[in-house]
Order: structure tokens, then sequence, then C-alpha cells
């Protein structure tokens, strides 16, 4: 014979409520387990070494070159200016196929009187292509006249192109103008750095 056992409504409670505390336990560390999850996830760990990374400079200014003529080809530039012993400090300078005959490089426009006949033609040096910190520097360099004549306290001398010393020293017998000097720095920069642009849509 089977023993039947009565279930009284008394246990069967007390069944439905440790049932249901140790539903709530289990959902709980479930839950308790997710969120530690998440954030060993999201938080960086103690160790992890944070990489700064430097933006590349970009620099770019605006500056007036004194024009006296634009050509189609270097010979008949160099004609032009061999007629004129004025323009002895002058150079050709080839932007885009075309020769540009200049005199100087200004960092603001002012009214010109000057033979030969030019006028002041607006432009922009960039140097946003420029991976080297120290060439995209350029543009701002060329602004500052303690630069051109070579006057920098410790910190800017860290911050110039390597050459920079040398092509103002060799520069310096041409000419104590700020602008013919700021003219030939920047025709020997822009001929070797193929990164530095100009710009003449202002």
């Amino acid at each position: 014979m089977f023993s039947r056992e009565i279930v009284t409504t008394k246990q069967m409670m007390q069944a439905i409520l440790v049932g249901f505390g140790v539903g709530l336990v289990g959902v709980g560390c479930f839950v308790l387990l997710l969120v530690t999850a998440n954030r060993s996830v999201d938080a960086p760990s103690a160790t992890e070494e944070v990489i700064a990374v430097d933006a590349p400079v970009q620099a770019s200014a605006t500056f007036y070159a004194i024009q006296h003529g634009v050509y189609t080809t270097e010979d008949s530039a160099k004609s032009f200016m061999a007629t004129y012993p004025l323009l002895n400090k002058a150079l050709v300078v080839e932007i885009d196929n075309s020769f540009y005959v200049w005199s100087g490089l200004a960092s603001a426009k002012r009214e010109l009187s000057v033979e030969p006949t030019a006028f002041m033609k607006p432009m922009q040096i960039v140097s946003a292509g420029c991976e080297h910190s120290e060439i995209a520097a350029i543009p701002n360099l060329l602004q500052n006249e303690q630069a051109l004549n070579l006057k920098f306290d410790e910190q800017e001398k860290s911050e110039i192109p390597a050459q920079w010393n040398t092509v103002m020293t060799g520069l310096a017998p041409l000419s104590k103008d700020v602008e013919v000097l700021r003219l030939h720095s920047f025709a020997h920069f822009y001929e070797k750095e193929s990164c530095l642009q100009v710009r003449f849509d202002l």
C-alpha cells in the first residue's frame, strides 16, 4: 500500500514564499552581475595607458605681395626685371604655372609709390597640409618681424625650422628691409616645402 501525506494550506504557502524568495535572490544576483560586468567594460583599468595624440599644427597668414607683373614664362619675367635696376632685390615666384615679379611681401596693405609701377596683391600662405609643426609654423614666423631679424626668446628657438637661422643669416647682407627679407625667406621655403600653399582668392 502506498502512504498518502496530506499537504496543508500552511505548508503550501510556505513553499510558495520560499520559492518566491529564492527567485528574487536569483534575479537580484543576475542583475548585479550584469551591472558589474558593464562597469568593468566601460571603466579603464588602473594600468591602462592613455596616449595623447597631438593635432597637426595648422597655420595661415595673409600678406600683400608688391607685384610688378605676371608672366607665362620665367624667361619673360626675368627679361622684365633686367630692364629695371631697381628690381635687383626682386624675385620671380612661380605659382600655378604663372611667374610673378615681386619686390616685397608686406604684412599690411598700403599705398605704393615705386618704379616700376606695382600694386599690392593680397595673398594667403597656408600650411594646413604640413605634417611637421615647425614647417606648419612658417606663415606665422613670416609675420613675426623679430623672427625675420633672428631675435628669439628661448621658447621660440625650439619652434623654428632647422634651416631658419641659416636662411635668414644668408639673407641679412641682402637688405635690412623686412618686406624684402620676408619675400626671400618665403620663396626659399615655398620652393622647398611642397605642403606650403598660396591662395589668391581672398
